[in-house]
């Protein structure tokens, strides 16, 4: 029994379908409010801050927050900060001294004069025996040691 006239799941009757060249929706979706967002970003915001009353442009607000954020250990504030500060032109890369620069970590438990010491001995770590610079247990050892 399969015909024109078929009702059912999804098949509303004949007279409850729509016309041929008709919407269902006539008037169709309402726009969208278009926002000039250099307009926006350029309007001054008003805020306190411990009390006193600031105005500040959005993105300056933004920055003011995301130091903020960094100030309190935030890493991916502090990464975004930086990066407004390099497309600004803030930072300058330094040019080696020499090709082969190095960083050398003391360990918490030396002294700087001891480490010197060492440094001018037996040159740049690591070193054999017991003071060689790195930790008795590395982090990545079994709890409870080897």
């Amino acid at each position: 029994m399969s015909g024109d006239n078929d009702v059912g799941y999804r098949k509303p009757p004949m007279n409850h379908q729509f016309r041929p060249g008709k919407s269902g929706n006539p008037k169709g979706r309402p726009k969208r409010e278009r926002i000039d967002v250099a307009e926006r970003l350029s309007e001054r915001i008003r805020f306190s801050i411990n009390g006193k009353e600031e105005s500040k442009t959005p993105f300056e607000a933004g920055l003011l927050s995301s130091v903020g954020r960094a100030l309190k250990g935030d890493m991916r504030a502090a990464r975004r900060f930086l990066g407004y500060c390099n497309s600004a032109g803030l930072f300058e890369r330094a040019e080696p001294i020499d090709d082969h620069q190095y960083v050398l970590r003391i360990p918490k438990d030396w002294d700087d004069k001891e480490w010197m010491a060492m440094y001018e001995q037996f040159g740049a770590p690591p070193w054999k025996g017991e003071r060689d610079g790195l930790p008795k247990t590395p982090p990545w050892a079994p709890i409870g040691g080897w």
